[in-house]
């Protein structure tokens, strides 16, 4: 189907798409509730009255008013594609209407779970910025229609070629949604790279903190199990493993370096899973990222629309050598972790690929540079704050009144020692840069983020000073983008004021200064 064939007149949601409302309805009702299933279950294995029979039937009640309420939104739901914009009547009880101009989308993500792929419908969904959610979301239209849709937006001129180009084949090698002969490959990690990304990635302590109770629990009841009928028959004493503190240790080091290493695998496991077949493509000024195993998942955007990049390393990551890059797009919530789906993420990106990958996202060439060091007063003033004062106020307290303070052990020293070196690493990363048009700014502890910029992308600039900065000669910058704020703490007085007349003069001359 060409471009012009899909508008003209409104249009349903094919029959099969009903299947696809109710099992996305399914999961979308136990996701949001699950704590109440949870609390539902526990219940029920509580109350002797409640069998087999009783949560079957509620059970099926359940389902047959998921398929009621599928059926009715899919004979409610029509949708209308002018030649500037998109029309969308959906609701259940209440009829809403919403349109939305093609010039105002800023990312067209298609996504096609299992239970899609036999019926040759995907998902599509348009986001806008300023937007807290998606706008607008097709849930279930046959694949050609999406990319007729998809090429309407992006402005491409039908011909035949690029209709065929367009054309979705049956199941090419990547299981991609739709292929164009034209595209330039910019990345594609592979199985070890994206094994490698969900290691260093954050998830880990996700699924630790999912894994470790469960485990814990069951492990401390299967070793309790063990150890009785070790004692039962004499192998060994309890009293004696007690009264060995270096054993027990040992035992502890152990428990959790197992805990720590089944997280990476499970975590390495989810990444290939999630990002299977990661390629990442660029076309005329648009950007494309294909993904997924269980769930096939593909973006495309403008590469105007990506108003900074987050260039992240993770502590595990530098020891991997490995990165990954976050394209920020205007958004009302972008900082809401339900959203990070929504995020342009290129994952499992090698230290020797990463100025080709961010060159491709930005457009323009790009490599690691000398960042500028913050003043050190910053860490002076974080070492009085939590170091310093906290142990004077102690040792205070175990001189006036000794018989009442207990006495400062030589653990709280440790820490302190501990939490002066951190702040001296926090200190230490800290920087920022800017050349011909970008800013960059640097930030992290055991790794690194840096948040890259066009200089007409700053939406607001705020320059703070305390009494003790301004007597110092310092100054803070708070900078304004459209998915949030970055903070350079502590630069002196001179080079804030040049960095911020520098932003400010770029925004008042810019001539493609956009969300």
């Amino acid at each position: 189907m060409t471009p012009e064939q899909l508008s003209g007149e409104w249009r349903r949601l094919p029959v099969s798409a009903v299947a696809a409302l109710y099992i996305s309805g399914v999961q979308k009702a136990v996701r949001e509730n699950l704590f109440l299933f949870f609390g539902a279950g526990t219940g029920a294995i509580l109350t002797d009255s409640f069998g087999l029979r009783e949560a079957g039937l509620v059970a099926a009640t359940l389902l047959l008013i998921g398929l009621l309420v599928a059926l009715v939104y899919h004979r409610k739901f029509r949708f209308l594609v002018h030649h500037d914009s998109v029309r969308v009547r959906r609701g259940l009880f209440e009829q809403k209407e919403l349109k939305v101009r093609f010039e105002r989308i800023q990312n067209v993500a298609f996504s096609q779970p299992l239970y899609l792929k036999p019926l040759d419908l995907v998902r599509v969904r348009l986001e806008t910025p300023g937007a807290a959610q998606t706008e607008v979301e097709l849930p279930g239209i046959p694949v050609r229609d999406a990319v007729a849709l998809r090429q309407r937006i992006a402005g491409l001129r039908s011909s035949a070629e690029s209709v065929q180009a367009a054309d979705v084949t049956a199941a090419d090698s990547a299981g991609s949604i739709s292929k164009k002969a034209d595209v330039a490959a910019l990345f594609a990690p592979g199985f070890g790279g994206l094994f490698r990304y969900g290691m260093t990635s954050n998830q880990l302590w996700i699924v630790l903190a999912v894994i470790a109770g469960p485990l814990a629990e069951r492990t401390a009841d299967r070793v309790g199990d063990v150890v009785d009928r070790l004692e039962a028959v004499e192998l060994i004493d309890v009293g004696a493993l007690a009264a060995a503190p270096m054993l027990a240790a040992a035992l502890l080091i152990g428990a959790i370096a197992v805990l720590i290493a089944l997280g990476l695998l499970l975590s390495g496991v989810i990444a290939v899973l999630r990002f299977h077949g990661y390629r990442l493509s660029s076309d005329d000024g648009r950007l494309r990222a294909e993904y997924g195993l269980l769930e096939r998942h593909e973006k495309t955007l403008k590469r105007s629309k990506l108003h900074s990049l987050e260039i992240v390393q993770t502590a595990l990551g530098r020891l991997l050598g490995r990165w990954h890059v976050v394209g920020h797009q205007a958004a009302l919530d972008a900082m809401n972790p339900l959203n990070k789906d929504k995020r342009f993420l290129v994952p499992g990106i090698p230290a020797a690929e990463l100025s080709p990958v961010v060159a491709g996202l930005s457009g323009r060439s790009w490599l690691v540079t000398e960042f500028r060091a913050i003043d050190r007063r910053f860490r002076r003033v974080l070492w009085q704050r939590m170091v310093a004062i906290p142990l004077a106020l102690l040792m205070a307290g175990q001189l006036l009144a000794p018989q009442v303070s207990v006495w400062l052990p030589p653990g709280l020293i440790g820490l302190a020692l501990l939490v002066a070196s951190l702040i001296h690493l926090r200190w230490k990363r800290w920087g920022i840069a800017f050349g011909a048009e970008f800013v960059q700014v640097r930030n992290g502890l055991f790794g690194s983020r840096i948040v890259l910029f066009e200089d007409a992308r700053c939406q607001q600039l705020t320059v703070k000073q305390s009494p003790y900065q301004r007597r110092h000669g310092l100054a803070t910058l708070v900078i304004r983008l459209p998915h949030g704020e970055t903070t350079v703490p502590y630069l002196p007085e001179p080079l804030a004021a040049e960095l911020a007349n520098r932003l400010l003069y770029r925004v008042e001359t810019s001539h493609s200064h956009a969300l």
